[in-house]
């Protein structure tokens, strides 16, 4: 019944925002209405079934605060929406910080709409990202000192090839952060905390995993070089979020097989034990599956990759493509995921190293070198 009430309140406001645009009723503010977003996006994009979200406990239960993500898919913020609104029960909704170029050239050009306008009155605070000043920063104070959140995005980009931060042209480091910390609570009156987050996807389920850490408060009077350590503090802590699905321990283990030469073509029960070892070994640590005591799903991450055409399965055997595994995309842009779908996988958790150790151990590849096998 809610989702079907929320449907209504979305047409609704569909209607409210064709007659403002006919200029017979003022600008419609989409925010009025969140009881009703959550439902409605959640049927959209799949939220009950596609999205588990992990350690909501250390999710604010109100604000002021600054929530920082890192930054997988265009449809990011949406998560970031709906984790939060789920780990708060509905009590926190929050704003975006986003680029203001982002809907320009085709197709949004030719659009009846304006995609940048419909995202500002949803709550989305536009900056330029090449010349940002502080005219454009103050909206954002301001919701800080009005007790609310916002979202932003430390790595100021969005990764195509899969890697938490990925580093180009104008980005040489995280940041942001602590500036919003260092004013926010100025202007609140109390500490502002910044609350790690990550978003996940593993597309062999078509699911997204939510994981919050804990937040980082910035201490009081810092100086720069405190603030800039903080940025990478709070990128650390994000990064520690990432979730280690069987994808990911799998394609991790696939990928240094090919690396290391080793032989192409082994057994599934061989495979699934490796991918279980590693998520065995970095379970204390890290968040990987399964979290609710059930067996791996090995099968379905290994018929993903097979479809995908990195490896064929015959029988109680597979068979990698070691030169498909192995390849770099040539181009560095949204299509690196379709060229190289377990190379993108292994980005997303390159950066913690105690995944390829564990891997390395499954493997039996020691300091000495690679050891080469036929299973």
């Amino acid at each position: 019944m809610r989702v079907f009430l929320a449907w209504g309140v979305f047409c609704i406001n569909a209607l409210h925002y064709t007659l403002f645009k006919l200029r017979l009723l003022p600008q419609p503010d989409f925010r009025n209405y969140p009881d009703h977003w959550e439902p409605w996006l959640g049927s959209f994009l799949r939220w009950r079934r596609g999205m588990v979200v992990l350690h909501g406990e250390h999710c604010p239960q109100s604000g002021p605060a600054v929530f920082a993500a890192n930054h997988a898919k265009l449809d990011d913020p949406l998560f970031c929406w709906g984790a939060v609104d789920r780990a708060t029960h509905g009590r926190v909704h929050m704003f975006f910080m986003m680029r203001d170029d982002f809907f320009v050239g085709w197709p949004w050009d030719y659009l009846p709409f304006s995609m940048n306008e419909l995202t500002a009155i949803s709550g989305c605070i536009q900056i330029s990202r090449d010349s940002i000043s502080l005219a454009q920063l103050k909206p954002l104070l301001n919701i800080l000192e009005s007790r609310e959140t916002f979202v932003m995005f430390p790595g100021r980009t969005r990764s195509r090839s899969g890697l938490f931060i990925e580093y180009r042209e104008g980005v040489e480091e995280p940041g942001g952060v602590s500036f919003f910390l260092l004013h926010g609570s100025r202007k609140a009156g109390i500490p502002v905390p910044a609350v790690p987050m990550a978003r996940t996807y593993d597309p062999s389920h078509r699911r997204t995993y939510v994981s919050f850490g804990e937040p980082v408060y910035l201490p009081e009077k810092a100086s720069r070089e405190v603030q800039r350590d903080t940025d990478f503090a709070i990128v650390l802590a994000m990064s520690d979020c990432v979730v280690i699905t069987a994808l990911h321990a799998m394609c991790v283990v696939l990928y240094l097989r090919c690396l290391h030469g080793m032989e192409p073509v082994f057994s599934r029960d061989r495979l699934r034990d490796w991918t279980e070892r590693v998520l065995d070994a970095v379970r204390n640590t890290y968040n990987a599956e399964p979290f609710d005591g059930a067996a791996v799903d090995i099968d379905t991450p290994l018929r993903w990759l097979a479809r995908q055409g990195v490896l064929r399965l015959d029988g109680a055997e597979v068979a990698v493509d070691t030169g498909r595994v192995l390849a770099v995309p040539a181009e560095l842009d949204t299509k690196y995921r379709r060229n190289n779908p377990v190379k993108y996988c292994v980005n997303q958790v390159l950066h913690l190293r105690a995944v390829a150790d564990a891997a390395e151990t499954a493997l039996g590849i020691g300091a000495g070198g690679p050891v080469r096998t036929t299973a």
